[in-house]
């Protein structure tokens, strides 16, 4: 999840920009966005205290330590706060 707040937080970023830039009638060149590293996809399932996951590159996982790691505390805010 917290890799869904951080591009978020690039979404959020490129669309101010472009208000921004819109409500000033800026006729520049368009700022540059803010781009999101290319992740690996994943896919997670937490229900109670385990989890399943999914990626192309491990195939399925599941049990009780991953869910710690897919969401923490907060659905993923941990990581966020830690995101640079």
């Amino acid at each position: 999840m917290a890799n869904a707040f951080a591009m978020g937080q690039h979404a959020v970023t490129n669309i101010l920009s472009m208000i921004a830039q819109a409500e000033r009638k800026l006729e520049e060149a368009a700022p540059a966005s803010s781009e999101f590293p290319a992740l690996e996809l994943m896919m997670a399932l937490v229900i109670g205290d385990e989890a399943l996951v999914y990626q192309r590159s491990t195939g399925v996982m599941c049990g009780r330590e991953l869910k710690e790691e897919v969401v923490g505390r907060g659905l993923g805010i941990d990581g966020m706060l830690s995101f640079d």
